[in-house]
């Protein structure tokens, strides 16, 4: 008796991640199936929303002999907008079908920012960040008032060059 040609997996877009240059992504199978071994995953870079072209600028990448229903992609560099990802399950006999790809966007940089722990001059709104030239010009003033009676004084770097080469020595 041989073993049947396992199922496309189906991946849960709603259960994937997209955080700090790494992508984890989640699949189930369309029905319980003990004789899986491993699954492949499949994914690539582009720059096309919605499904993958037929001819894409970028090659598939594998990640094969994975045992679970999940995966991490980490240190990774979002050079592009989106990822295409696919993956299919094997068993002892043969590898299934892929599932059907998904593209999944991948923003540059996802941080959150508070208004009391930014920079003084970002100006931090609920999920807007914009730069205020402005900003902490007032709070300056007061840091510069406590280096002038001796608190915490902190020399001013702002004008001083220095090289590698030492400076001559003068003699009168």
């Amino acid at each position: 008796k041989f073993l049947p040609v396992p199922k496309a997996p189906e991946i849960d877009t709603a259960d994937c991640l997209v955080a700090d240059n790494s992508i984890t992504v989640t699949w189930r199978m369309p029905e319980e199936d003990s004789k899986i071994d491993h699954y492949i995953l499949e994914y690539r870079k582009t720059n096309h929303e919605g499904l993958p072209r037929v001819k894409d600028e970028r090659c598939w990448e594998v990640v094969d002999n994975i045992r679970a229903t999940e995966f991490s992609l980490t240190g990774l560099k979002f050079d592009s907008k989106f990822m295409n990802f696919r993956v299919r399950a094997c068993n002892k006999a043969a590898a299934g079908d892929y599932s059907d790809p998904v593209t999944l966007e991948t923003r540059a940089f996802n941080c959150s920012f508070d208004s009391t722990s930014s920079h003084l001059n970002l100006k931090v709104e609920e999920r807007c960040v914009e730069w205020d030239p402005a900003g902490g010009k007032g709070l300056e003033s007061k840091i510069k008032g406590k280096e002038n009676k001796g608190s915490g004084h902190v020399p001013n770097l702002k004008n001083t060059s220095r090289s590698g080469t030492p400076s001559p020595k003068r003699t009168s």
